[in-house]
């Protein structure tokens, strides 16, 4: 279940209510790449990625999922590569069954000017770009660091 901020009607034809919506693999790759729809355009498309990830993250942890986690690694196992060892993996999901945590997930986006100019994935073409304003860079990367360090706490028992 993901949540649209709108209804809309992707370019592929799918419809979505304001509110939470009940998606497949192909539903929801459409509403991750959808951007035509908005105003706000690759912006909003940005806030639905981070939708679906929270959708993603929230069903990965229920107990209907979590519980099956060694079958659903080993059909992963050739999509990721991880230096984690399994007997931290197993720790973790342990951790999520025993205290059923619960998850704050912090989305945050990079505020820019539109722009022209070249780039790595189209060097003799100028694209379109967003040029990131500093202090949106700033705010983020401290965000970022206040969450390492909270997190380098609470495992450490600091």
């Amino acid at each position: 279940n993901v949540y649209s901020d709108y209804t809309f009607i992707s370019r592929d034809n799918y419809k979505y209510q304001e509110g939470y919506n009940q998606v497949n693999g192909e539903k929801a790759l459409s509403f991750a790449r959808e951007r035509k729809a908005f105003l706000a355009g690759d912006r909003q498309r940005i806030k639905n990625q981070q939708h679906l990830l929270e959708a993603i993250f929230e069903k990965c942890t229920s107990k209907s999922i979590i519980t099956k986690y060694t079958k659903l690694l080993d059909t992963l196992n050739k999509s990721f590569t991880t230096n984690m060892k399994m007997s931290r993996l197993t720790s973790l999901v342990r951790m999520q069954l025993t205290n059923n945590y619960s998850w704050t997930i912090i989305s945050n986006s990079l505020n820019g000017t539109d722009a022209s100019n070249y780039t790595y994935s189209a060097p003799n073409t100028r694209a379109y770009v967003m040029e990131p304003i500093e202090e949106s860079v700033e705010y983020a990367s401290n965000l970022i660091n206040k969450e390492i360090i909270k997190k380098e706490n609470y495992y450490y028992g600091k």
